[in-house]
């Protein structure tokens, strides 16, 4: 079994504090996941992207690796 997810949003201006001050400026973002397991479900892997297009945050790239016995 396995999947791969891709996801891009756009958000509009919005405010960091409960007083509106600190402005976060529009913009896109965009993550992706895939993932893989073995028929017998004895392992499985996903690798991940987080942050993509995200300019006041850094990328996060990872991989999960699980295995069953």
């Amino acid at each position: 079994r396995a999947y791969l997810a891709v996801q891009a949003t756009w958000r509009s201006e919005r405010f960091r504090d409960e007083a509106s001050l600190a402005v976060l400026p529009s913009g896109w973002d965009a993550r992706f996941d895939a993932f893989i397991e073995s028929d017998d479900k004895r392992w499985a892997v996903e690798v991940y992207g987080v942050s993509l297009l995200n300019k006041q945050a850094a990328d996060l790239y990872g991989v999960v690796v699980s295995l069953r016995f």
